[in-house]
């Protein structure tokens, strides 16, 4: 199943352009620059999302039973080390924040239970984003283990400086190609102030789990598929480009409950074939933590 799931990956489309007209024409009309710089902001889109994605412990049913209203919080890691470097050299803004607080809620009957997810848009450095989610998960024991299944729905949207800031147009004469930000087009698009471009973020994801009681600690993994749907408007140059496709992921990690109190910490990895052109190390992944209370 993996392998049928890595290979719906790898045919993962680059980046596409669906509006407006981007003044890096030459690189367009060359098939390899083109190429590049679709995988470039196809992998960097993709690392941003996979960190965005609803991912329930404490509150799925697939990994525990649940019985009545779970409140809580979750906390996911964003990519860390540097930002990407695009084509030109320049550092794209991503590294807004470390992690992505989110909170929780669900309800459950047993073998099924309902969550949802919610972010309202706090600014953090410069950034703010809306986060909804919401979903399902059933399970069932059987015999010394739980299997179950998750579908759930996840929606962002996330504006942020993330292709042009004013300090970028000062030190344009520090990237390989100049051309990449014009003084004209940042003042007529942007003014004075930094270009807020906005990432739109709505994707369905299934996912089947194993979990394997253990006294009060519960072992899980989770494999699922993700159906990439992304958009990436550019405020510099008023364009906006979408990426599509489908992306398998592996989930571990455990849950513990202390009475009332669930707690739960994991990791998750996928592929991302996108980055793998650009000579980046062609995975996504991200840490994540939950908590909740069950009344």
């Amino acid at each position: 199943m993996w392998l049928l799931l890595s290979s719906i990956a790898f045919a993962l489309p680059e980046a596409q352009l669906v509006e407006g007209v981007p003044e890096f024409t030459d690189c367009l009309g060359d098939p390899s620059c083109e190429a590049r710089f679709g995988s470039f902001l196809a992998g960097s889109t993709i690392d941003q999302a996979f960190s965005m994605r609803p991912g329930p412990m404490v509150a799925s049913a697939a990994i525990a039973s649940v019985d009545g209203v779970v409140v809580g919080a979750r906390l996911d890691t964003f990519p860390l080390g540097p930002p990407p470097t695009n084509l030109s050299g320049k550092e794209e803004n991503t590294s807004f924040s470390p992690v992505l607080p989110r909170l929780v809620a669900a309800y459950g009957a047993s073998d099924v239970s309902a969550h949802v997810g919610f972010l309202p848009a706090i600014p953090v450095g410069g950034a703010s984003a809306w986060v909804v989610s919401g979903g399902v998960t059933a399970g069932k024991d059987v015999g010394g283990a739980r299997l179950g299944g998750e579908l759930d729905f996840g929606f962002v949207r996330a504006r942020a400086p993330i292709a042009a800031t004013q300090e970028q147009l000062e030190s344009r004469d520090d990237f390989s190609n100049p051309d990449n930000l014009d003084p004209e087009t940042f003042a007529e698009n942007c003014g004075d102030s930094d270009c807020l471009d906005t990432f739109v973020v709505a994707e369905p994801s299934l996912r089947g789990v194993v979990a394997v009681p253990a006294g009060a600690f519960t072992p899980f993994a989770k494999l699922g598929v993700t159906f990439i749907n992304e958009r990436l408007e550019i405020a510099y140059d008023q364009t906006a480009w979408r990426v599509r496709g489908a992306q398998p992921s592996l989930t571990v990690g455990s849950t513990l409950q202390v009475k009332k109190l669930g707690l739960a910490l994991g990791g998750a990895l996928a592929p991302n074939v996108a980055k793998s052109a650009t000579g980046l190390t062609p995975l996504s992944w991200r840490l994540e933590g939950e908590a909740g209370v069950r009344f």
